[in-house]
């Protein structure tokens, strides 16, 4: 059996390259591993910082937090209101033919039209033919728009007609038939 003897110098190549070897099986499978984990860390917890900072805005922003939930569910039920479930056209046409008595305005005609659809909304198109003066037309628009329930003021037309004006307005009034959950 021969032995293969290597020089002083082919010792110190063979060494040299063993080592490099080394560092760059380190720097692949280790170093690298451990650079994209740390990357991920640091993503992570600039994520949890801003949440946290999120957190105290929002405490800071409501210190009495039952006082805030109860103003939140105040402000839900106005909006139940504003939108019901359910169209409830008797009751909106009770209370547009109560606004009119109110400022002595002959209401000669509510037409409802089709119910209709758009989206989750549904909506009820309105048409009105009413007679009275410019004060009184703008009392009855201002109590329907102080009303709670949402409405909206699709077309209007006036004229003059003798010492009156002869109004036609359409309106919608809005329900929500797909309410989200909540609780």
């Amino acid at each position: 059996m021969r032995h293969f003897r290597l020089s002083h110098r082919g010792e110190f190549l063979l060494l040299a390259a063993g080592c490099v070897m080394a560092v760059g099986l380190f720097w692949h499978t280790i170093h690298l591993s451990l650079c994209e984990r740390s990357e991920e860390l640091r993503t992570e917890t600039e994520m949890h910082a801003m949440q946290s900072a999120e957190i105290v805005n929002f405490m800071n922003g409501h210190p009495d937090f039952p006082k805030y939930m109860e103003d939140l569910g105040k402000q839900r039920e106005r909006a139940d209101h504003a939108l019901p479930d359910s169209l409830e056209q008797g009751r909106f046409l009770g209370m547009l033919q109560q606004c009119a008595l109110d400022h002595n305005i002959l209401l000669q005609e509510i037409v409802p039209a089709e119910i209709r659809q758009e989206k989750e909304l549904e909506y009820l198109p309105i048409h009105l033919k009413l007679t009275c003066n410019y004060f009184q037309l703008i009392d009855f628009l201002e109590q329907l728009n102080a009303a709670e329930r949402f409405m909206a003021l699709q077309d209007m037309e006036v004229r003059k007609k003798e010492d009156a004006l002869s109004c036609e307005l359409t309106l919608h009034i809005y329900a929500i038939t797909e309410k989200e959950d909540r609780t």
